[in-house]
């Protein structure tokens, strides 16, 4: 049943790979702008290695997933409760948690899912450069964007959110 993931059995088949035998690949998962030149970056193949190291299994993705996946929800809830107010804060998360496209993936790791995360991180991190003026905020904001762009670049589209969000 675990192999009906399709990409996520080969993702976790190139992990594995990669913690079994030292062998690093140079390119990432294949996607529709390999047709123009523009290749994925290993570092999402990586980071599941990563996650690997220390019980090698393909469930072990998924565990990972579901935190990543509530570390998503926790950041959503953040994100509207420093803009609005707790309740506000409480339905954005209950309309976030009950999407069927998310209830969809919290079944398999994915790079989408896995880059999420660290796109919602630098959304975070922009409100609260926002809020609070502190440079620091912007340059991990920007540093946590660059990192969900490495691992998938379905963040493109949130680089002039950030862009804009940074002159103020």
């Amino acid at each position: 049943h675990v192999f009906a993931w399709g990409d996520g059995a080969r993702d976790y088949f190139v992990a594995n790979h990669i913690v079994k035998y030292k062998d690093f690949p140079l390119l990432g998962p294949f996607s529709l702008l390999n047709e123009v030149g523009v290749y994925n970056s290993p570092i999402y193949y990586y980071l599941l290695a990563l996650f690997l190291i220390p019980y090698n299994h393909i469930l072990t993705l998924g565990v990972i997933n579901i935190f990543m996946q509530t570390f998503t929800i926790f950041l959503i809830y953040a994100i509207a409760k420093k803009l609005f107010d707790i309740k506000t804060a409480v339905l954005s998360v209950f309309i976030f948690s009950f999407n069927p496209e998310i209830l969809a993936q919290s079944d398999y790791m994915w790079q989408p899912h896995l880059s999420q995360p660290f796109a919602y991180l630098a959304l975070f991190l922009i409100v609260c450069f926002y809020l609070n003026g502190r440079y620091t905020y912007l340059i991990c904001s920007g540093l946590s964007l660059a990192f969900s762009f490495a691992i998938h670049n379905s963040t493109f589209p949130l680089i002039p959110l950030f862009l804009v969000g940074s002159l103020f």
